[in-house]
């Protein structure tokens, strides 16, 4: 996974709440929340970015995301600090 982002930018991350809802609640340096066995993460290749930044707003789910499983509870958490 570290070699991965040697190349790519992480540009977005959405929680999967269909795989075993079982949820972790996690306070690390760099995160806080409850987090559950399977994020999706989309990536980038650096060298089709010109410029990035990292957003302010690091909720999850964003407004752009939807339930894998309408059924089932949201899963979120917020990112409080970038490294």
């Amino acid at each position: 996974m570290f070699i991965a982002f040697d190349h790519f930018y992480l540009v977005h991350v959405h929680p999967n709440n269909c795989c075993d809802h079982n949820v972790d609640i996690f306070t690390v340096k760099n995160a806080k929340g409850r987090i559950p066995n399977v994020l999706e993460l989309t990536f980038i290749n650096k060298n089709l970015v010109k410029h990035a930044e990292i957003s302010n707003n690091q909720h999850h789910p964003s407004l752009i995301d939807m339930q894998n499983c309408p059924e089932n509870d949201s899963i979120e958490f917020d990112i409080i600090t970038i490294n």
